[in-house]
């Protein structure tokens, strides 16, 4: 992450050195730090994701991750 902000940092350096004013280079800097939060919040979903299925399993082994509903549905009324 350290590595992350060092980049937006110099794009930052950069885009005023090239004679971009300061509020173009501040909304890089947040685009680039909500692309960067979007990115942990997703890797953290997947963990968190990842883990509950594991701890699910093990509470319950007989656990079906995934089926198709076995019904023929709701039967048609008799007139």
């Amino acid at each position: 992450m350290a590595e992350k902000f060092s980049l937006i940092m110099e794009r930052f350096e950069q885009e005023i050195v090239h004679g971009g004013d300061a509020n173009e280079a501040e909304m890089m800097v947040i685009e680039e730090l909500r692309t960067l939060g979007e990115t942990m919040l997703g890797q953290w979903a997947e963990k968190a994701q990842t883990h509950a299925v594991d701890q699910a399993k093990a509470e319950t082994p007989g656990l079906i991750h995934h089926a198709e509903k076995n019904s023929i549905g709701t039967p048609p009324l008799e007139i």
